[in-house]
């Protein structure tokens, strides 16, 4: 007897597209799909379900409102009227909130060396 393999969720792709986003794509091997199940973790805590619920068959997913800079983990499963597929491999984007907030307070601190140096400058020639 051959057991029918059920379909399974290949090549997970996530990345961050802003400072509380993060996208998903993959492709599935098999036929038969009804849907997806999407989960994500933080920084390894338990699996859960993402919010609002994948639905549809469409092999995207978009996570809103994330932590910037914050781990993620992510993995999907295919669902069929047989069953659900094997979970993908896990993947783990960073949101790029992080980053830009970095880069933000070096532009600061590098107005206020500015500001700074303007200052000492006017005092040293005299004219403030």
């Amino acid at each position: 007897m051959v057991r029918d393999v059920l379909p399974e969720v290949k090549s997970l792709w996530a990345y961050s597209v802003g400072m509380d986003t993060t996208d998903m794509k993959w492709r599935v091997r098999g036929e038969g799909v009804t849907g997806y199940e999407v989960q994500y973790s933080v920084a390894g805590e338990a699996w859960r379900p993402v919010e609002p619920a994948h639905d549809g068959l469409e092999q995207i997913y978009r996570h809103e409102d994330v932590i910037p800079g914050q781990q993620y983990y992510y993995r999907v499963r295919a669902r069929t009227p047989d069953g659900m597929g094997e979970w993908s491999d896990v993947v783990s984007p960073t949101t790029s909130g992080y980053r830009y907030y970095r880069w933000g307070c070096w532009i600061i601190f590098g107005f206020v060396l500015v500001v700074i140096g303007i200052l000492i400058l006017s005092l040293v020639l005299g004219t403030l």
